[in-house]
């Protein structure tokens, strides 16, 4: 349990948690509009928590949203420990409460939310991916496309590892979700204890093809 599955039940349970909002119910829109718009993805999870607190202390003890605060924990959550890999669970689970709120997803916005830290990240340009024999069409390759249009191909795929990460890539499904790989690669890894782009090399393949594997079957 965390904020994102506090978030999923208060977009699911939205036409009957409003009412019960009362007076309060501009004070918890302006709440989510800030969890909604919010520019950072550390900064969605602050809001998220904060909205979860308002709504919850509104709701009656036995709620299915306040059960659902009360096993996630969610105050633990403005701990700086969280796990990177739950970030886009967040920025997912803010298209599912803009569904309920205001009527229509925006994933463009959401996106972009989740691509400033993995679009910083030491990468390679179409013709640098050319000039190292690379392939800008193999599709086993993660790239991500910037806000201007432009493909970048995070570097750490280049090493003397490629075809175990072109392998891991597969497995994940970087061809329908590329923004999800490059978070599993460049977030920390809670059962790893590391981030698996940095430990390429430190452990075995097979180590990381099993957290990969494991990944994809929760998925």
């Amino acid at each position: 349990m965390g904020v994102f599955e506090a978030i999923e039940v208060l977009a699911e349970d939205w036409p009957g948690i409003e009412p019960l909002l009362g007076d309060q119910a501009g004070e918890i829109r302006a709440a989510a509009d800030r969890f909604l718009t919010e520019p950072s993805v550390d900064g969605m999870i602050h809001e998220a928590v904060e909205l979860c607190d308002l709504v919850g202390d509104l709701l009656p003890p036995n709620h299915r949203f306040r059960d659902t605060l009360a096993a996630a924990g969610v105050v633990r959550l403005h701990s700086p420990a969280l796990d990177p890999r739950s970030r886009n669970k967040v920025i997912r689970s803010a298209a599912s409460l803009r569904l309920s709120i205001v009527g229509a997803p925006r994933p463009e916005e959401t996106h972009r939310q989740a691509a400033g830290w993995l679009l910083a990240a030491d990468s390679l340009s179409d013709s640098q991916l050319r000039a190292r024999g690379a392939d800008p069409a193999d599709p086993d390759l993660l790239s991500l496309v910037t806000d201007g249009g432009k493909r970048q191909w995070p570097a750490f795929q280049f090493g003397s590892r490629t075809d175990l990460v072109r392998r891991i890539n597969r497995i994940l499904d970087v061809a329908d979700d590329p923004w999800g790989v490059a978070d599993w690669w460049l977030g920390r890894h809670a059962w790893l204890a590391g981030v698996p782009a940095r430990l390429i090399g430190k452990v075995t393949d097979q180590v990381l093809i099993d957290a990969a594997e494991a990944e994809r079957a929760e998925a």
